[in-house]
């Protein structure tokens, strides 16, 4: 890592590769699990890279493990509203598949240019067959399976765990490009798992 990608990084800001930023196809920007600490460096991203499309595989607020603690709602509800007004700011075409810590509320946030799937779905964009999920599952056939949840090992060159890195696919000849998360990202996600909560 050279000094500059090395600073962008402490400062919780994301490295963008120049082939993302200077390229000629379309894209496609894959994140999941997300803990509210990276939403400024997820703002940037888009607004650096312009995708056409973005996908979320789940677990919008991720330092927030509703699945356990019922008692976070007020404050996901809260924060929810920060990523969605990320991600429809945008004006992008984007899909969100709900995690095991969302509410399916988010689905009221619903629009022309935002889809949210409360289970696995699969989407053809632009020619590609893409499955969504927010917890792998095998049995897929098609161009890219995107999913999270957990650092479950991906299998094909085509499955894409968005929490090992930010996946960036280019439509048009199948290019995938990984960046990696802002620093302490792995440490929120896990926070209130090793506080027990």
């Amino acid at each position: 890592m050279d000094y500059d990608s090395m600073l962008r990084y402490i400062r919780g800001r994301i490295r963008i590769p120049d082939e993302i930023v200077l390229r000629e196809e379309a894209i496609i920007l894959h994140i999941t699990d997300t803990p509210k600490v990276i939403f400024r460096a997820m703002n940037e991203l888009i607004k650096i890279i312009h995708p056409e499309y973005i996908i979320h595989t789940g677990d919008l607020v991720d330092n927030l493990k509703l699945e356990n603690y019922k008692g976070l709602e007020p404050l996901y509800e809260k924060a929810v509203i920060d990523i969605i007004d990320i991600v429809k700011s945008s004006e992008i075409m984007s899909y969100i598949v709900l995690g095991n810590h969302d509410l399916k509320k988010v689905k009221d946030f619903e629009s022309e240019k935002l889809t949210v799937f409360d289970k696995p779905f699969e989407v053809n964009i632009e020619g590609l067959k893409i499955k969504m999920s927010h917890k792998y599952s095998s049995g897929f056939e098609g161009d890219f399976y995107l999913f999270g949840h957990d650092d479950t090992r991906s299998i094909a060159s085509n499955e894409l765990n968005g929490i090992h890195s930010i996946n960036v696919i280019f439509l048009k000849s199948k290019k995938v490009v990984q960046m990696g998360y802002p620093w302490g990202t792995q440490d929120q996600r896990l926070l209130k798992k090793s506080l027990g909560l």
